[in-house]
């Protein structure tokens, strides 16, 4: 969920993807890749996407969405490879959703994720880590299920509504 542009890097997670089909015959069976989202690469993403036969119809661009909950509760796994962000509101979103990641370590990401825990964080560029990532987390439905649940938790805890107010409100309160 994301928009389709360069600093986004899906170029990177369709190779990952792509090279996790070609590594294992189940996840190249039983797999899916969704993009949700529009921007200036999608012809650049379809055009890769097309180029392997074997996961071609494997990946799904399903376009701008107004509301993208439906999404999110299809997902078993949240992938993010961009190059930079703050912290990104789909993480956060798929998080409190109850979906694992599998996202780059960069920018505010460090700071939402919890490394094993909620999910897996790879290095910016690594396609054979994220391609890794995918593949331990389709194998493991009860890690996916355990780091799920931590997800949500740890977005409660520290990223709802309620606790930036309250964070807010301290702030006011200590410039007063």
């Amino acid at each position: 969920v994301a928009r389709l542009q360069g600093i986004k890097n899906q170029e990177l997670l369709i190779n990952a993807f792509q090279q996790a089909c070609r590594q294992d015959c189940d996840f190249s069976r039983l797999a899916e890749l969704i993009l949700v989202g529009s921007g200036d690469e999608l012809q650049v993403l379809k055009a890769l996407s097309n180029a392997d036969p074997l996961s071609a119809k494997k990946i799904v661009f399903a376009g701008r969405q107004q509301s993208v909950r439906d999404y999110y509760s299809r997902f078993d796994v949240f992938a993010m490879s961009s190059i930079a962000e703050g912290i990104p509101v789909t993480l956060l979103e798929s998080m409190a959703m109850g979906v694992p990641h599998v996202v780059t370590r960069v920018g505010g990401i460090k700071e939402v994720i919890l490394e094993g825990e909620t999910g897996l964080g790879v290095e910016s560029q690594d396609q054979n880590s994220l391609a890794d990532g995918l593949l331990i987390l389709f194998h493991d439905r009860a890690l996916r299920e355990a780091m799920g649940l931590l997800s949500r938790a740890r977005v409660e805890e520290h990223f709802s509504q309620r606790v930036m107010v309250g964070a807010y409100a301290d702030l006011y309160h200590q410039g007063a």
